[in-house]
């Protein structure tokens, strides 16, 4: 498991996530677990590696059309990504027939952003919005952290939430739906 951490800004939405990966004792601290597959659109996952990655290669989880007419809402997300996102997984022999993925999402498209599970329910998300392992200590540290800058806030989430939990680590990645001005 890990910990993604979703803030809306005034220009869209910023999210960062862990890269920790855990199988049995072991962990490694190099997964990839937030993706920007085309400009305007982060999606960040946790639960088995294998379906995060797979969000990462898709080439597109969002219809272009969708993208260009900017018709993407809670019902695309249901009725079109979803069931994309499954076929994936099975065209690419990561899910059988009749099996239901083990993973929850956020997706976030400029100023919208929702949480998706692997049984295919979606929820649209507020301002701040955390995911997975230590989600709890992620989202109190975003709501004492109210007036810092995003990036800020999402860093000192993250590194709350490892430190109350074995399954987060430090490095972190951080990923927005617009374009970020050189500092």
């Amino acid at each position: 498991m890990s910990v993604v951490v979703a803030v809306k800004t005034e220009k869209g939405y910023m999210l960062g996530a862990d890269s920790q990966m855990t199988a049995g004792d072991q962990k490694n601290t190099y997964a990839h677990k937030i993706f920007k597959p085309c400009e305007d659109v982060v999606i960040g996952s946790v639960g088995m590696l294998t379906y995060a990655q797979a969000l990462g290669f898709m080439d597109e989880v969002i219809p272009k059309t969708n993208l260009i007419t900017g018709e993407v809402n809670t019902k695309l997300i249901y009725a079109n990504v979803y069931p994309r996102i499954i076929d994936f997984l099975r065209m690419t022999n990561r899910l059988g027939e009749n099996e239901t993925p083990d993973f929850v999402s956020i997706i976030a498209y400029k100023d919208k952003a929702w949480e998706l599970h692997g049984d295919g329910s979606v929820l649209e998300i507020g301002d701040v919005y955390a995911i997975g392992s230590g989600a709890q200590v992620a989202l109190g540290s975003l709501e004492s952290t109210m007036g810092q800058t995003a990036r800020d806030r999402i860093t000192t989430a993250i590194k709350k939430t490892c430190k109350n939990t074995i399954y987060v680590d430090s490095d972190i990645h951080i990923l927005t739906t617009y374009k970020e001005e050189e500092i």
